[in-house]
């Protein structure tokens, strides 16, 4: 026995087993994708993170698990950093709301990484797309980045790469 390698016996040497590893090539293609937190950031959960972070905003008019509003895009980014995860982009959320894998609160719209062509007075500064309101599966509107208001929330997603098979180099699985 080989360090590393169990030969079983009645199997072929690995050696033998070399043209079918060569008919078997293959590569790994990865596609991205996301697992979204089911409801939106509660109130309570960001107002605390504000705390801890220094950060402020104005109160949120429901407070404690109702969503949390009155926040702009960078603050909604840097929370869901914090925690491990991104925003979600815009088909992202398209997706998993149509599979009816979200569960909403309230008529808010959720801030998401896609930009839009749309620009402030910089025209640097890309708007971003928000989707919603609430389970009306739709992402129609834009804001710039630090626009805040009392619809404005959002949702943390986590990445979930997934492998797809491809035919290698010799174009054979």
């Amino acid at each position: 026995m080989r360090r590393g390698i169990r030969w079983l016996p009645g199997l072929p040497p690995a050696a033998a087993l070399a043209p079918l590893a060569l008919t078997l090539a293959f590569t790994l293609a990865w596609a991205a994708g996301a697992e979204l937190d089911r409801l939106p950031v509660p109130d309570r959960e960001f107002s605390a993170f504000l705390r801890r972070e220094g950060g402020g905003r104005p109160p949120s008019p429901g407070g404690g698990e109702e969503p949390a509003v009155l926040l702009d895009w960078h603050q909604a980014r840097a929370y869901c950093a914090a925690q491990g995860k991104r925003l979600p982009t815009a088909p992202e959320w398209l997706e998993a709301c149509r599979a009816k894998r979200l569960e909403f609160q309230s008529p808010i719209w959720e801030w998401t990484t896609t930009e839009t062509d749309r620009h402030g007075e910089d025209a640097k500064v890309r708007f971003k797309l928000l989707c919603g309101p609430g389970p009306e599966c739709s992402c129609t509107h834009a804001y710039h980045p630090n626009w805040r208001n009392e619809v404005k929330g959002f949702r943390c997603a986590r990445g979930l790469p997934s492998v797809r098979l491809a035919p290698g180099s010799s174009g054979r699985f």
